[in-house]
This record gives structure tokens, C-alpha cells and sequence, in this order.
């Protein structure tokens, strides 16, 4: 009978561990249900609070980003101003060199006209002959 007090005596502990560990689990269920409430309860009277100042960091940061994405802008419109004097100087540098160009070759080719034609005005040697007149 010895032996049957013992496993009686196992099977009280192990149920007793289990009543245990059940009534921790209830426990922590509980506490997370409360905690759960307190949050609830929490964002409802603190939420316009909340929502107001994050509305409000919003709008600050989204200013800071405005200001900054201003001022790349403008730094972007400066260099670009440069970019657009540099590019039309040297376009009107390079258009007057080829004007300067142009009009020695005209110059040029008036010239080598002008002597060609000149060469053909003058009057070529005329051979006089007489007509017998009848």
C-alpha cells in the first residue's frame, strides 16, 4: 500500500503544479487585458493630444524639407544662369570668329571676281580692216 500513497502523493503534486500554472496564466491574461484597457483609455482622453502635437511636427518638418528642397533650387537656378551665360558667350565668341572668317573668304573670292571680270572688260586688241566700198 506503500507504493500506492506515493503515486497518489506524485499525481497531487503534478496536479497542483498544473493548478499553479494555470492560475499564472489567468494572471498574466488578466494583466494584459488591463493594460489593454489602460492604453484604450489612455488614447481616447490623451489621443487629441497626441494627434494635435503630431500634426504640429508634421507641418515643422515638412517646413524644414521646403525650406531646404528652396534652397537647392535656388543654387540650381544660379549655377544654371552660369551654365547659360557661359554657353551664349561662347557661342557668340565662336559666331564672330566664324563671321570674321566668312568674310575674309568672301573678300577673298570678291576679289579674285572682281579681276576676273576686270581681265574680260578690256578691250581685246581690235584688227582694222577696211571694207572695199562698192
Amino acid at each position: 500500500m506503500a507504493t500506492k500513497r506515493k503515486s497518489t502523493a506524485g499525481k497531487s503534486a503534478a496536479a497542483s503544479a498544473e493548478r499553479r500554472l494555470a492560475a499564472t496564466v489567468r494572471r498574466s491574461a488578466r494583466e494584459i487585458w488591463y493594460a489593454g484597457l489602460g492604453v484604450f483609455s489612455t488614447t481616447r482622453d490623451e489621443g487629441e493630444k497626441v494627434y494635435q502635437a503630431l500634426v504640429a511636427e508634421g507641418r515643422r518638418v515638412e517646413a524644414q524639407a521646403r525650406k531646404l528642397a528652396d534652397a537647392q533650387v535656388a543654387q540650381v537656378r544660379v549655377q544654371l544662369t552660369r551654365a547659360t551665360m557661359d554657353a551664349q558667350k561662347r557661342a557668340l565668341s565662336t559666331w564672330s570668329s566664324v563671321e570674321r572668317n566668312l568674310k575674309k573668304k568672301v573678300g577673298a573670292v570678291k576679289a579674285k571676281v572682281s579681276k576676273l571680270r576686270g581681265a574680260r572688260k578690256r578691250p581685246a586688241a581690235r584688227r582694222t580692216t577696211r571694207r572695199a566700198k562698192k
